[in-house]
């Protein structure tokens, strides 16, 4: 039931943007799903290393901090693959800005509820990738230049293949692996230290070939007096 979630879950964004219907509230309410999705799992998990005999309070505790690590790398994954597309690629991105989040929050409470609780997880992107955020809005804002979206797509590719390993997918090997193999605690251990591990690679190594491109970004060119005078 779980790899099918993942399935369908999959299928209604290209759905959305193969049909133009894709919007910033979609996105939002995908992620929730996640999350949601995410927490049940880690409920069982919970239950599993309770009825192998751990003490609860043990059992919330890595619980607790295995779901926290995981939210981050998730969110660290998210933000890597949109940066790359918003300025490496200059289209595709759905990465916003809190004013754009602002006006996504109008309508029902549910609405507004849902927004508000992207904008804290945009916030805790922004506040691990802080360089990156800001050539991130430098590319949407048109101040930046033809050589630095290509010296950022040279540098930033090898962490953009770092991603998988913290992703959907390989997830699901880990949980299946462990719990068939009767070690649930397994799943919860390997996410909360090598994976952590992969996830400090990634932030370090993301933040350094961005400021990388920002020392050497230029500009774009700017228009010939004659016609920027008009």
């Amino acid at each position: 039931m779980f790899i099918v979630s993942v399935v369908f879950d999959s299928a209604d964004g290209q759905l959305a943007r193969l049909r133009g219907t894709s919007t910033r509230f979609g996105r939002i309410i995908d992620g929730l799903s996640d999350n949601a999705r995410f927490l049940n799992l880690y409920a069982h998990l919970l239950a599993r290393l309770v009825d192998a005999g751990w003490v609860p309070a043990a059992a919330v505790a890595l619980v607790l901090a295995a779901g926290l690590s995981h939210s981050t790398q998730s969110g660290a994954v998210d933000f890597v693959r949109h940066a790359f597309l918003a300025i490496g690629v200059g289209r595709g991105s759905e990465l916003a800005a809190d004013e754009q989040l602002e006006a996504s929050a109008k309508g029902s409470w549910l609405r507004r509820a849902a927004v508000r609780a992207y904008q804290v997880y945009s916030v805790r992107q922004q506040r691990m990738f802080p360089r990156t955020w800001s050539l991130v809005d430098r590319a949407e804002h048109g101040a930046l230049s033809a050589v630095s979206r290509a010296a950022y797509r040279q540098r930033a590719s090898p962490w953009l293949a770092v991603c998988p390993w913290l992703g959907q997918n390989i997830r699901f090997f880990l949980v299946g692996a462990t719990c068939i193999a009767g070690w649930p605690a397994g799943a919860l251990w390997v996410t909360m230290l090598p994976m952590n591990a992969v996830l400090v690679a990634l932030v370090v190594g993301q933040e350094r070939a961005t400021a990388r491109v920002v020392a050497t970004a230029s500009p774009p060119a700017a228009a010939p007096w004659h016609i920027a005078g008009r």
